[in-house]
């Protein structure tokens, strides 16, 4: 079905390299007496669907495994492949016949631009979202921290990925607060005091545990706030993507931004001005395996979900060029001079 690209075809043969009696079994499912071939109908179904979504899955893996290191490399490779789909597309639209069959294959070029464009929003927002590809990646490229003391300046962590604070250091969840958005949903974040502050009172908030829909009044259940042992944790990352934003909104650490001002204001705590959010966690390493499990399992279930999708539309592609072949015999047979 790419063979535009690469060489000429003779006017008795179509894009696919079949003549008009070899092509019509498999556009129409039947033979020329009419008969159903079955076999025909399922080989068109898999060379419409199986290259679009053979596109969005390695699409897919391209943005979880390369696109860190690598970016250049994985949208020149887009690039290239959409520019071949485009170049098959202009190629093979050439004067058509009432029984021409290019359809088709301009419905699998055509779908494999969108499975290109879809693939790499889906990768995009796996690799940008809150924990998801990118900040996993950063772990293992910033600092870690131990020993850390909630009165710290948050100024002197700015390259941490991992914060293990002191022993006794927990949330303070008579502070907790949240910023509420129809959308997202309930953004909540509680300041990191250790024993002593959290009984005299917190002057100077640097640090704050966040988490989404897992607050209320007096309750503070955000990642592993519920264990005692727990006193660690994974720094979110501030994201300054301007495509990100364009394609998905704020990022989750502008709106924990606003429940920490919140808390300032409610309680009258005195907040850094770029206090560090993280999420709080018993087991470092278990809260790293499970990111990269998230991710791989997210980038799974879509380029899943997109199969039967991509079927449905080449199965709606068969049936609209059936009848296409269908009205144009019909034209052919009611000017034909010899009826």
């Amino acid at each position: 079905w790419l063979k535009p690209c690469f060489g000429k075809l003779g006017p008795e043969r179509s894009m696919a390299g079949f003549s008009a009696e070899e092509e019509r079994p498999l556009l129409t499912g039947r033979t020329a007496e009419g008969k159903v071939k079955s076999n025909g109908i399922v080989q068109t179904l898999l060379n419409i669907t199986f290259v679009p979504w053979l596109t969005f899955s390695l699409t897919g893996i391209l943005f979880l495994i390369c696109f860190h290191y690598l970016p250049h490399l994985v949208v020149a490779l887009m690039s290239s492949w959409a520019a071949l789909c485009l170049c098959g597309l202009i190629v093979g639209k050439r004067p058509k016949g009432p029984n021409e069959r290019q359809g088709l294959e301009r419905s699998a070029l055509i779908l494999c631009l969108v499975a290109i464009g879809s693939g790499s929003v889906v990768g995009y927002w796996n690799y940008t979202k809150t924990f998801g590809v990118s900040d996993f990646w950063a772990l293992g490229e910033h600092r870690q921290y131990t020993n850390v003391w909630p009165d710290e300046l948050a100024d002197a962590h700015r390259d941490a990925s991992v914060l293990v604070f002191a022993e006794g250091t927990r949330p303070d969840v008579r502070l907790t607060a949240w910023y509420s958005s129809s959308s997202e949903g309930k953004f909540c974040v509680a300041p990191i005091v250790t024993k002593t502050s959290e009984y005299s009172g917190v002057m100077n908030v640097q640090y704050f545990i966040t988490g989404k829909d897992c607050c209320g009044d007096n309750a503070f259940t955000c990642g592993d706030a519920a264990i005692p042992g727990a006193h660690a944790g994974i720094v979110l990352q501030p994201k300054t993507d301007y495509l990100h934003a364009a394609l998905f909104g704020k990022p989750d650490i502008d709106y924990y931004t606003e429940a920490a001002a919140m808390a300032g204001a409610k309680y009258g705590i005195n907040v850094a001005k770029n206090p560090i959010f993280v999420d709080w966690a018993a087991d470092i390493q278990a809260v790293e395996h499970s990111m990269w499990q998230k991710a791989k399992a997210y980038c799974l279930y879509s380029s899943l979900l997109s199969l039967p999708l991509l079927f449905a539309v080449a199965l709606a592609a068969q049936a609209a060029e059936s009848m296409v072949i269908a009205q144009g015999a019909a034209k052919d047979q009611k000017f034909d001079p010899k009826v």
